[in-house]
């Protein structure tokens, strides 16, 4: 009988069915694919629930294609823009821009999950020390505003 996975050894027992089943190797339809599938479902959803590592952050995934793929800073170039810029976003000094996200993408195969939700990580978000100085509107404008606004209550008097 197939039980929910709750604890260690619980999972190592169904890991340990997993590769009997495997070893059998049954036909599909049969009792022992199904089992097989069951199986490998709980035990799945059983390592995403107590070990989940989640989405590495952008700079890490591209650093992990580089080394998989064997590229180096000088071949980045096609993807993220002039040396200077691939220097920038490998030290987390830069931000991705939507089109380095899409090139890395679409040409890497790079999660968009993990350029997007994790692009900008404390190295690379850039912090100001002094609040920026709210812009003041233009006189005109004010003048305007106001000019209009006394209008507007001279014809509420005078409609009355």
């Amino acid at each position: 009988m197939i039980k929910l996975i709750q604890s260690p050894t619980a999972h190592q027992g169904a890991i340990n069915r997993i590769a009997e089943l495997m070893d059998k190797n049954p036909p599909d339809g049969s009792a022992q694919a199904d089992e097989l599938l069951v199986l490998a479902k709980l035990v799945e959803l059983y390592e995403k629930e107590q070990h989940d590592i989640g989405l590495p952050d952008a700079i890490s995934a591209i650093r992990f294609r580089m080394e998989q793929q064997g590229l180096t800073n000088a071949d980045m170039v096609s993807y993220l823009g002039s040396p200077s810029r691939v220097s920038e976003v490998l030290n987390g000094k830069r931000p991705l821009t939507m089109a380095m996200i899409r090139n890395l993408h679409l040409s890497l195969g790079l999660p968009l999950e993990a350029l997007v939700l994790n692009g900008v990580t404390s190295t690379n978000r850039q912090t100001r020390k002094r609040p920026l100085p709210q812009k003041s509107k233009p006189k005109r404008v004010v003048r305007l505003r106001t000019v209009m606004q006394k209008k507007k209550t001279s014809r509420m008097v005078t409609s009355s």
